[in-house]
Formats: C-alpha cells, sequence, structure tokens
C-alpha cells in the first residue's frame, strides 16, 4: 500500500514537469529502502519482546549472573562448562593449602547433558520473574501456558505422547522437565559429549525401551 501510495505521487509530480523520471525513479528507490528499513526494524523489535526470546534471555541472564545455576543428571552435582551455567569458583582451605572448588550459585533451575538443557518450568518461571521484574520485563504466563508456548514455538526438543514436558532419570529419581536446546539459553556454550550412561528418548518424547 505505502509503495503504490509512493509511485503515484511521483508519478504525479512527474506529470506536472516538477520532476524528471530519472528523479522519480531516484526518489522511490530511496523511499523503498527507508520502508524495508523501517519494516527490519520493527520486526527486531517485535523478535526483541516476544515472551519466548524473553524467556530464554532471562534465563540464560540468571546463570551468568548467579541467579540460578543448571546440574548434571548423575547426581545434582557439578556439570561439564558449569562456570557458564551459575556455578562459581571459590578457593577453599585444605591440607594442602587453599585449592579451587567450583560451588553452584541461586536456585538449581534444571539439568544439563548432551542432549540439552532439561528446565523445571515452576523453578525457572520463579527466577525469570524476579530477576525480569528488576529489568522491566515479565512473562505473562504460568507453568503450564510457557509449555505450550514453546511447543507451538517449536522450542521443545523431546517430550511425552500429551505433555509438554519430558521424563528424565535424576540422581536415581523420575523428573518431569522442558527439554530445550542449550544453545538457545547459552549461546555458544560448547558441545557436551554424551556421557556413557544415557536414558534415551525418541524424538517424540517416548522413552526407548
Amino acid at each position: 500500500m505505502l509503495y503504490s501510495a509512493t509511485w503515484m505521487w511521483l508519478e504525479a509530480l512527474t506529470a506536472m514537469d516538477a520532476i524528471t523520471e530519472q528523479e522519480r525513479d531516484e526518489a522511490f528507490a530511496k523511499c523503498r529502502s527507508g520502508l524495508e528499513g523501517a519494516g527490519a526494524a520493527q520486526s527486531d523489535i517485535i523478535a526483541s519482546v516476544d515472551p519466548v526470546n524473553q524467556f530464554f534471555k532471562l534465563v540464560g541472564a540468571a546463570l551468568q549472573s548467579g541467579e540460578a545455576h543448571l546440574a548434571n543428571l548423575e547426581d545434582n552435582g557439578e556439570p561439564r562448562f558449569s562456570t557458564s551455567l551459575g556455578w562459581r569458583v571459590a578457593m577453599i582451605r585444605t591440607s594442602e593449602g587453599l585449592m579451587p572448588d567450583c560451588r553452584p550459585q541461586g536456585d538449581r533451575i534444571g539439568w544439563i547433558d548432551s542432549r540439552g538443557i532439561f528446565l523445571i518450568p515452576e523453578a525457572a518461571l520463579n527466577v525469570v520473574q524476579r530477576l525480569g521484574s528488576r529489568q522491566g520485563a515479565s512473562i505473562p504466563w504460568g507453568a503450564k501456558t510457557l509449555g505450550k508456548r514453546l511447543m507451538e514455538a517449536g522450542k521443545v526438543r523431546s517430550f511425552e505422547s500429551g505433555r509438554t514436558l519430558q521424563k528424565i532419570r535424576v540422581a536415581q529419581s523420575w523428573q518431569r522437565a522442558l527439554h530445550l536446546a542449550a544453545e538457545e539459553i547459552v549461546p555458544g556454550l560448547p558441545e557436551i559429549e554424551p556421557e556413557e550412561i544415557v536414558i534415551p528418548f525418541n524424538v517424540r518424547g517416548k522413552e526407548a525401551s
């Protein structure tokens, strides 16, 4: 609509000999470039305030700031690349002197392995809302709606039939969590090699027999 209106206006000026055809074409090219740039900027703004994107950014910020952490699935202990996942190195005194010790910060909001990140919906939302309130941002959903919206956006990597959550083995017990790609939350995180023992499941979320 804007392209057509702009062209008709320039055509009218040309017919009135107010501008030449070359000036008309140059002016239209500039207007088109400006409109396309404005459209791209608007798309970036919309994407930046999309609740799904906002959720991922806030979870990542919580891990980086020490508001929350992820653990491994074996014993809820330190995962690989832990300092990018909410763990901090502290110096402790031992019989051999001061030694580095990596400790979790904030709330545990999930786990990570070679398949991705498994978030506890309620725990992750609590941390995100707390952090977001200080930054003037919020996620307008509860835990169930969060799962549905992530599913609709194609962000859930695997799930149990009829659910948005995946059942996983954590420290000798079963838990249900949102299975997400690690790069969505922690961009640039090195690929985690598979553990020797992994409870497999297929892409639809049904555990392998």
